[in-house]
Protein backbone atom coordinates (compact mmCIF):
# COMPACT_ATOMS: atom_id res chain seq x y z
CA UNK A 1 0.00 0.00 0.00
CA UNK A 2 1.21 3.49 -0.81
CA UNK A 3 -0.41 6.95 -0.63
CA UNK A 4 -4.07 7.77 -1.32
CA UNK A 5 -5.34 4.61 0.38
CA UNK A 6 -8.35 4.62 2.69
CA UNK A 7 -10.69 2.15 4.41
CA UNK A 8 -8.95 -1.15 3.66
CA UNK A 9 -9.95 -4.26 5.64
CA UNK A 10 -8.03 -7.52 5.33
CA UNK A 11 -9.22 -10.53 7.34
CA UNK A 12 -8.57 -14.26 7.72
CA UNK A 13 -5.35 -14.51 5.72
CA UNK A 14 -2.76 -17.31 5.67
CA UNK A 15 0.72 -16.36 4.42
CA UNK A 16 3.55 -18.88 3.99
CA UNK A 17 7.23 -18.29 3.16
CA UNK A 18 6.76 -14.62 2.30
CA UNK A 19 8.78 -11.58 3.35
CA UNK A 20 5.98 -9.89 5.28
CA UNK A 21 2.26 -9.74 5.88
CA UNK A 22 1.45 -6.04 5.47
CA UNK A 23 3.62 -3.22 4.12
CA UNK A 24 2.79 0.48 3.87
CA UNK A 25 5.19 2.72 1.91
CA UNK A 26 5.18 6.50 2.24
CA UNK A 27 7.69 9.34 2.07
CA UNK A 28 8.30 12.99 1.28
CA UNK A 29 7.00 14.03 -2.10
CA UNK A 30 4.33 11.36 -2.17
CA UNK A 31 1.70 13.40 -0.32
CA UNK A 32 -1.76 11.92 -0.02
CA UNK A 33 -2.89 9.80 2.90
CA UNK A 34 -3.07 6.27 4.25
CA UNK A 35 -6.10 6.08 6.54
CA UNK A 36 -8.25 3.46 8.25
CA UNK A 37 -6.38 0.23 7.56
CA UNK A 38 -7.63 -2.79 9.54
CA UNK A 39 -5.87 -6.15 9.42
CA UNK A 40 -7.35 -9.01 11.46
CA UNK A 41 -6.83 -12.72 11.77
CA UNK A 42 -3.60 -13.32 9.87
CA UNK A 43 -1.69 -16.59 10.24
CA UNK A 44 1.94 -16.51 9.10
CA UNK A 45 4.60 -19.18 8.66
CA UNK A 46 8.30 -18.52 7.98
CA UNK A 47 8.33 -14.78 7.35
CA UNK A 48 10.41 -11.76 8.34
CA UNK A 49 7.74 -9.30 9.51
CA UNK A 50 4.06 -9.21 10.30
CA UNK A 51 3.80 -5.46 9.67
CA UNK A 52 6.28 -3.04 8.07
CA UNK A 53 5.58 0.65 7.57
CA UNK A 54 8.13 2.91 5.90
CA UNK A 55 7.96 6.70 6.17
CA UNK A 56 11.06 7.45 4.09
CA UNK A 57 10.38 5.37 1.00
CA UNK A 58 12.07 6.79 -2.11
CA UNK A 59 10.12 9.47 -3.98
CA UNK A 60 9.73 9.75 -7.74
CA UNK A 61 9.76 13.08 -9.63
CA UNK A 62 6.47 12.89 -11.51
CA UNK A 63 4.85 15.94 -13.14
CA UNK A 64 3.78 18.28 -10.39
CA UNK A 65 6.11 16.59 -7.93
CA UNK A 66 6.39 18.56 -4.69
CA UNK A 67 9.36 17.50 -2.54
CA UNK A 68 7.70 19.07 0.49
CA UNK A 69 4.43 17.14 0.18
CA UNK A 70 4.02 14.93 3.24
CA UNK A 71 1.61 12.00 3.54
CA UNK A 72 -0.79 11.78 6.47
CA UNK A 73 -1.07 8.36 8.09
CA UNK A 74 -3.87 7.68 10.54
CA UNK A 75 -5.66 4.76 12.15
CA UNK A 76 -3.58 1.74 11.17
CA UNK A 77 -4.78 -1.28 13.17
CA UNK A 78 -3.74 -4.90 13.28
CA UNK A 79 -4.73 -7.67 15.67
CA UNK A 80 -5.08 -11.43 16.19
CA UNK A 81 -1.83 -12.40 14.51
CA UNK A 82 -0.56 -15.98 14.82
CA UNK A 83 3.11 -16.27 13.88
CA UNK A 84 5.33 -19.33 13.39
CA UNK A 85 9.02 -18.70 12.65
CA UNK A 86 8.51 -14.96 12.13
CA UNK A 87 11.40 -12.63 12.94
CA UNK A 88 9.54 -9.52 14.15
CA UNK A 89 5.93 -8.55 14.76
CA UNK A 90 6.19 -4.94 13.59
CA UNK A 91 8.78 -2.55 12.22
CA UNK A 92 8.22 1.18 11.88
CA UNK A 93 10.97 2.61 9.69
CA UNK A 94 11.43 6.37 9.35
CA UNK A 95 8.12 7.06 11.08
CA UNK A 96 8.77 8.53 14.56
CA UNK A 97 9.54 12.24 14.78
CA UNK A 98 9.10 12.89 11.06
CA UNK A 99 7.51 16.32 10.75
CA UNK A 100 4.07 16.16 9.17
CA UNK A 101 3.79 12.39 9.29
CA UNK A 102 1.72 10.81 12.06
CA UNK A 103 2.14 7.07 12.44
CA UNK A 104 -1.20 6.33 14.13
CA UNK A 105 -0.38 2.65 14.48
CA UNK A 106 -2.32 0.62 17.04
CA UNK A 107 -0.88 -1.27 18.76
CA UNK A 108 2.69 -0.04 18.89
CA UNK A 109 5.54 -2.32 17.85
CA UNK A 110 5.54 -5.58 19.74
CA UNK A 111 7.53 -8.77 19.81
CA UNK A 112 6.28 -12.22 18.91
CA UNK A 113 5.89 -14.42 21.97
CA UNK A 114 8.42 -17.24 22.44
CA UNK A 115 7.54 -20.76 21.41
CA UNK A 116 4.59 -21.96 23.50
CA UNK A 117 3.72 -25.10 21.62
CA UNK A 118 2.02 -25.69 18.26
CA UNK A 119 0.98 -22.04 18.00
CA UNK A 120 3.18 -19.04 18.72
CA UNK A 121 0.63 -16.34 19.21
CA UNK A 122 0.85 -12.64 19.95
CA UNK A 123 -2.48 -11.09 20.88
CA UNK A 124 -2.55 -7.45 19.79
CA UNK A 125 -5.21 -5.47 21.62
CA UNK A 126 -7.71 -3.85 19.29
CA UNK A 127 -8.54 -0.17 19.87
CA UNK A 128 -11.95 1.10 20.86
CA UNK A 129 -14.08 0.56 17.80
CA UNK A 130 -17.44 -0.83 16.75
CA UNK A 131 -17.61 -3.98 14.68
CA UNK A 132 -21.12 -4.14 13.19
CA UNK A 133 -22.74 -7.43 12.28
CA UNK A 134 -24.37 -8.00 8.92
CA UNK A 135 -28.15 -8.14 9.32
CA UNK A 136 -28.65 -9.88 5.97
CA UNK A 137 -29.17 -13.56 6.75
CA UNK A 138 -27.80 -14.49 3.32
CA UNK A 139 -24.35 -13.45 4.57
CA UNK A 140 -24.29 -16.27 7.14
CA UNK A 141 -23.78 -19.94 6.19
CA UNK A 142 -26.27 -22.45 7.56
CA UNK A 143 -24.73 -25.16 9.74
CA UNK A 144 -26.09 -28.23 11.50
CA UNK A 145 -27.75 -28.00 14.92
CA UNK A 146 -25.56 -28.68 17.93
CA UNK A 147 -25.10 -32.46 18.30
CA UNK A 148 -26.69 -32.62 21.74
CA UNK A 149 -29.67 -30.47 20.70
CA UNK A 150 -30.92 -32.58 17.80
CA UNK A 151 -32.60 -29.59 16.18
CA UNK A 152 -32.70 -25.83 16.06
CA UNK A 153 -34.11 -23.61 18.80
CA UNK A 154 -36.10 -21.27 16.55
CA UNK A 155 -36.91 -23.82 13.83
CA UNK A 156 -36.59 -27.57 13.31
CA UNK A 157 -33.70 -27.27 10.86
CA UNK A 158 -30.17 -25.91 11.01
CA UNK A 159 -28.86 -22.62 12.32
CA UNK A 160 -27.02 -19.59 11.05
CA UNK A 161 -23.28 -19.63 11.70
CA UNK A 162 -22.30 -17.42 14.65
CA UNK A 163 -20.53 -14.12 13.99
CA UNK A 164 -17.36 -15.27 15.80
CA UNK A 165 -17.13 -19.04 15.54
CA UNK A 166 -14.44 -21.64 16.15
CA UNK A 167 -14.27 -25.39 16.67
CA UNK A 168 -11.58 -27.87 17.73
CA UNK A 169 -9.23 -25.13 18.88
CA UNK A 170 -6.65 -24.78 21.65
CA UNK A 171 -5.39 -21.65 23.42
CA UNK A 172 -8.05 -19.25 22.14
CA UNK A 173 -8.03 -15.57 23.18
CA UNK A 174 -10.78 -13.11 22.20
CA UNK A 175 -10.13 -9.69 23.73
CA UNK A 176 -10.15 -5.92 23.20
CA UNK A 177 -10.18 -2.58 25.00
CA UNK A 178 -13.95 -2.84 25.44
CA UNK A 179 -14.32 -2.89 21.67
CA UNK A 180 -18.00 -3.05 20.72
CA UNK A 181 -19.55 -5.86 18.68
CA UNK A 182 -22.98 -4.77 17.49
CA UNK A 183 -25.25 -7.67 16.56
CA UNK A 184 -27.87 -5.34 14.99
CA UNK A 185 -30.53 -7.65 16.33
CA UNK A 186 -33.64 -5.59 15.49
CA UNK A 187 -34.29 -7.26 12.14
CA UNK A 188 -33.60 -10.73 13.55
CA UNK A 189 -35.97 -10.17 16.50
CA UNK A 190 -38.69 -8.94 14.18
CA UNK A 191 -38.38 -11.99 11.92
CA UNK A 192 -38.43 -14.28 14.96
CA UNK A 193 -41.62 -12.71 16.30
CA UNK A 194 -43.28 -12.86 12.87
CA UNK A 195 -42.30 -16.49 12.29
CA UNK A 196 -40.28 -15.55 9.20
CA UNK A 197 -37.05 -17.40 10.02
CA UNK A 198 -36.11 -20.58 8.18
CA UNK A 199 -33.22 -21.34 10.54
CA UNK A 200 -32.21 -20.59 14.12
CA UNK A 201 -30.71 -17.15 14.75
CA UNK A 202 -26.95 -16.76 15.06
CA UNK A 203 -25.06 -16.12 18.30
CA UNK A 204 -22.38 -13.44 18.61
CA UNK A 205 -19.57 -15.67 19.93
CA UNK A 206 -19.56 -19.48 19.80
CA UNK A 207 -16.60 -21.77 20.51
CA UNK A 208 -17.04 -25.56 20.22
CA UNK A 209 -14.93 -28.60 21.18
CA UNK A 210 -12.04 -26.41 22.36
CA UNK A 211 -9.76 -26.02 25.37
CA UNK A 212 -8.06 -23.12 27.14
CA UNK A 213 -10.54 -20.48 25.96
CA UNK A 214 -10.37 -16.88 27.24
CA UNK A 215 -12.71 -13.99 26.45
CA UNK A 216 -12.32 -10.56 28.03
CA UNK A 217 -12.76 -6.78 27.76
CA UNK A 218 -15.55 -6.73 25.17
CA UNK A 219 -18.90 -5.00 24.90
CA UNK A 220 -21.60 -6.98 23.08
CA UNK A 221 -24.80 -5.20 22.11
CA UNK A 222 -28.07 -6.20 20.42
CA UNK A 223 -27.25 -9.83 19.75
CA UNK A 224 -29.74 -11.60 17.44
CA UNK A 225 -29.97 -14.36 20.07
CA UNK A 226 -27.52 -15.65 22.70
CA UNK A 227 -24.39 -13.56 23.20
CA UNK A 228 -21.70 -16.05 24.26
CA UNK A 229 -21.87 -19.84 23.85
CA UNK A 230 -18.89 -21.98 24.84
CA UNK A 231 -20.02 -25.54 24.13
CA UNK A 232 -18.23 -28.87 24.68
CA UNK A 233 -15.19 -26.93 25.96
CA UNK A 234 -12.78 -27.19 28.89
CA UNK A 235 -10.81 -24.57 30.82
CA UNK A 236 -12.94 -21.56 29.91
CA UNK A 237 -12.46 -18.07 31.40
CA UNK A 238 -14.89 -15.27 30.55
CA UNK A 239 -14.33 -11.96 32.34
CA UNK A 240 -14.79 -8.23 32.01
CA UNK A 241 -17.68 -8.43 29.52
CA UNK A 242 -20.52 -5.92 29.10
CA UNK A 243 -23.68 -7.21 27.41
CA UNK A 244 -26.55 -4.89 26.49
CA UNK A 245 -29.89 -5.57 24.81
CA UNK A 246 -33.46 -4.27 25.27
CA UNK A 247 -35.47 -6.01 27.96
CA UNK A 248 -38.00 -7.03 25.31
CA UNK A 249 -35.45 -8.66 23.00
CA UNK A 250 -36.08 -12.41 22.65
CA UNK A 251 -33.53 -14.96 23.93
CA UNK A 252 -30.62 -12.54 24.28
CA UNK A 253 -29.02 -14.61 27.06
CA UNK A 254 -25.72 -13.28 28.37
CA UNK A 255 -23.51 -16.37 28.53
CA UNK A 256 -24.61 -20.00 28.24
CA UNK A 257 -21.77 -22.46 28.91
CA UNK A 258 -23.02 -25.80 27.62
CA UNK A 259 -21.39 -29.16 28.43
CA UNK A 260 -18.22 -27.38 29.60
CA UNK A 261 -15.76 -28.24 32.39
CA UNK A 262 -13.57 -25.92 34.50
CA UNK A 263 -15.43 -22.74 33.59
CA UNK A 264 -14.95 -19.38 35.34
CA UNK A 265 -17.25 -16.39 34.74
CA UNK A 266 -16.59 -13.08 36.50
CA UNK A 267 -16.85 -9.29 36.32
CA UNK A 268 -19.92 -9.02 34.07
CA UNK A 269 -22.40 -6.21 33.46
CA UNK A 270 -25.49 -7.54 31.70
CA UNK A 271 -28.80 -5.98 30.68
CA UNK A 272 -30.68 -8.33 28.36
CA UNK A 273 -34.04 -9.76 27.43
CA UNK A 274 -33.46 -13.20 28.94
CA UNK A 275 -31.15 -15.10 31.28
CA UNK A 276 -27.99 -13.36 32.43
CA UNK A 277 -26.19 -16.66 32.75
CA UNK A 278 -27.51 -20.10 31.93
CA UNK A 279 -25.83 -23.48 32.31
CA UNK A 280 -26.60 -26.50 30.17
CA UNK A 281 -25.46 -30.09 30.50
Amino acid sequence: MSSWIQDVRAEDIVAISSELGVRIKTGRGRGGFVNDIYVRGMTMHTMRWVFWMTGNYGSRAYNGYDPNALPVIRNINYRDMAADNVTMAAWLEGIPDVAGISSGVVPQTCEVLPDQGPEKRKTCDFPEDILPTENDENEFPVIAPLPSYGGGRDTEGGRFNSLIFGTNLANVTITGYNAIIDGQGDLWWQKFRNGELNYTRLYLIEIMFSENVQMSSLTLINSPSWNILPVYCSNVIVQGITILAPGTSPNTDGINPDSCTNTRIEDFYIVSGDELRGSEE
